[in-house]
């Protein structure tokens, strides 16, 4: 229902208004008129679009929007090599954090999406550990394996993402998962104890603004063995990197997820919490109510 003014005889639809206020003209945002008892926009017409974003940048918020249905993913980490017939671990996931707030038309959102922690060689003397991934926080690098033998290094914690307001006000994080730990081929841990770490935590303090980096990997501490996976990026400092087992020939310890936040100032629910699937992204629906 856009708004018309006739000009000339002639009916046209009308780009901009503004009002003189204080002396000074100014732009109006949008123009309401009230139908069936309620207040509908008029000024822009806009369908409920969704974006999908990747990197680091900026994007302004369309005319005639007011909300905005936000999806933020955080990085999954890189998977731990593997040692002989002992395969490689999984690295874990990233948190997928789906909110809804309130945003002015012509103001620029922030965002800073996470890149995947690298995956740790194996099956190889002093197989290199994967770095850990980059964005709002960083994950840690996975772990080096032993100079003997034919180990597996830690995989890299993924990085964590974030959206942020104009005025520099965060308005999420989604933390990274960890890296996988590498293995040995005697001391072994579980296949569910060495895959990475699921980013499932997530936390609400308006006073918290730092990002913390996930905690490097151990490097293999005997002649042969695996390493430790990285921890997640996030907003805490818990998410440290994996230990090594401790025995000769054993596998490392998977690192920390790291942990999410949310701006409960910006943000009246939790959001929903899932896991990122692939590659970290930005989803954002723009909404006219």
């Amino acid at each position: 229902m856009p708004l018309h003014v006739k000009h000339s005889g002639s009916w046209r639809t009308t780009s901009e208004v503004h009002i003189k206020h204080g002396g000074s003209w100014r732009h109006c945002k949008e123009v309401y008129v009230k139908e069936n008892g309620t207040w509908r926009p008029s000024l822009y017409e806009l369908e409920s679009i969704t974006i999908q974003l990747t990197g680091i940048g900026i994007i302004t918020v369309p005319h005639g929007v007011f909300r905005a249905a936000i999806t933020l993913d955080g990085a999954n980490g890189g998977s731990g090599g593997g040692d002989g017939g002992h395969s490689s671990s999984h690295g874990g996931a990233g948190a997928s954090l789906s909110a809804t707030i309130n945003v002015d038309p012509f103001t620029v959102l922030s965002y800073d999406i996470a890149t995947n922690g690298a995956n740790g060689t194996g099956s190889q003397s002093s197989a290199p550990g994967g770095n850990g991934g980059i964005g709002f926080a960083g994950g840690g690098d996975g772990g080096t394996a032993g100079s003997e033998g034919s180990s597996g290094a830690g995989g890299g914690g993924g990085g964590a993402s974030s959206i942020v307001m104009q005025d520099g006000t965060l308005i999420m994080v989604a933390g990274g998962g960890s890296g996988g730990s590498g293995s040995g081929n005697q001391a072994q841990l579980s296949t569910s104890q060495a895959n990475g770490k699921n980013s499932t935590s997530i936390i609400s303090d308006i006073t918290l603004t730092n990002s913390y980096n996930g905690g490097n990997g151990a490097n293999c501490g005997t002649g042969d063995g695996g390493s430790g996976g990285g921890g997640g990026g996030g907003v805490s400092s818990i998410a440290l990197g994996g230990a090594y087992m401790g025995s000769y020939d054993s596998d490392g310890y998977p690192g920390e997820a790291g942990i999410s936040y949310y701006n409960s100032d910006l943000i009246n629910d939790t959001p929903t919490i899932g896991n990122t699937s692939g590659s970290a992204r930005i989803n954002i629906t723009w909404l006219t109510e």
